[in-house]
């Protein structure tokens, strides 16, 4: 599944807003048990990670590292300014 992943951003958001379909892609089987507990589990995430009124997302980002390698973000948090790591809200 990690390499799937990481082979095309397009499968990591597929796998963020469908994952039940992306396993699909990926080759995993699920039984109808899993992919309806992976789809409730989804509807309660999504129902905690609505974004309020008046905020603009400007761009999100994916990265999956093949091997599993853990470490920094991106460039890391600029004071004052725009990075990848960087949640803006405008009004």
């Amino acid at each position: 599944m990690i390499a799937w992943l990481a082979r095309d951003e397009a499968n990591t958001r597929l796998f963020l807003s469908h994952p039940a379909e992306a396993m699909k892609k990926a080759g995993i089987d699920l039984s109808r048990a899993e992919q309806k507990l992976l789809h409730r589990t989804r509807e309660e995430v999504a129902q905690s990670t609505m974004i309020g009124p008046g905020v603009k997302v400007v761009n999100i980002s994916t990265a999956v590292f093949p091997d599993g390698r853990i470490g920094k973000l991106g460039n890391g948090h600029r004071p004052g300014g725009r990075d990848s790591n960087t949640c803006v809200t405008e009004d």
